[in-house]
């Protein structure tokens, strides 16, 4: 599915905090229960563990989705932020494969699904809005 801008907001049921809020702790609602680590300055990708690839990509306006892979044990620590601040985080691996992300402020929000599919691939899909412009898609954050 290409991207698609909307004219509706497609995410009514997110609550809008105020952007002070951000600077707090992150409001983590992945779906899919993340194993405890070491820490590793804030991802659960284990001590020891090789980050092969890392990087974001702008969704919408300040929102970005992030993410740390190791290739060495199969594992992605993934990230929803606004404004660099991560507001939503999860893990996806060979055994939970899908998590979704979603959170928001009064400026944009997100609701994301992020699956591992095929051991070689990130496929993000969901639906972002950012100072009233909304839109959907479903494209590969990232293979290997």
């Amino acid at each position: 599915m290409p991207i698609e801008y909307l004219g509706y907001d497609p995410l009514p049921h997110i609550s809008k905090q105020p952007v002070q809020n951000l600077m707090g702790s992150p409001q983590t609602t992945a779906s899919a229960p993340s194993p405890q680590f070491g820490s590793t300055g804030g991802s659960n990708i284990p001590l020891g563990a090789a980050t092969d690839l890392s990087g974001c990509v702008s969704l919408i306006g300040p929102l970005q989705v992030c993410w740390e892979l190791s290739t060495s044990n199969m594992q992605a620590t993934v990230m929803l932020k606004i404004l660099g601040a991560t507001i939503a985080t999860g893990t996806i691996s060979k055994e939970h494969p899908c998590v979704m992300l979603s959170g928001g402020n009064d400026m944009a929000k997100a609701e994301l699904k992020l699956c591992l599919v095929d051991l070689s691939k990130i496929v993000l899909s969901g639906k972002a809005c950012a100072f009233e412009t909304c839109k959907s898609f479903e494209i590969v954050l990232v293979s290997w």
